[in-house]
């Protein structure tokens, strides 16, 4: 007999869903403010938002019991900050 994987938790799903909200947020907030912020500083904190905001949508669109595409950060990074 053949067990169907775990669903996410709908909490956790709830909880995760908050979490790309309010980074969403952040990197619109930090693309308001990139003229008074440091260029260097700024494309570095955009970058790991975007990265960030990745993994978790990943987590959120993958189906239960596989790994979310890009999961591991050294192919997210590989494929889009070279």
């Amino acid at each position: 007999m053949r067990l169907s994987p775990r669903p996410i938790n709908l909490w956790r799903r709830l909880a995760l869903r908050r979490e790309v909200w309010r980074l969403e947020g952040a990197l619109k907030a930090l693309e308001r403010e990139r003229g008074t912020l440091p260029e260097e500083g700024a494309n570095l904190v955009a970058a790991v938002l975007r990265r960030d905001l990745h993994e978790l949508k990943g987590r959120l669109s993958a189906e239960p019991g596989r790994a979310p595409p890009y999961g591991a950060r050294g192919r997210f990074e590989d494929a889009c900050c070279s």
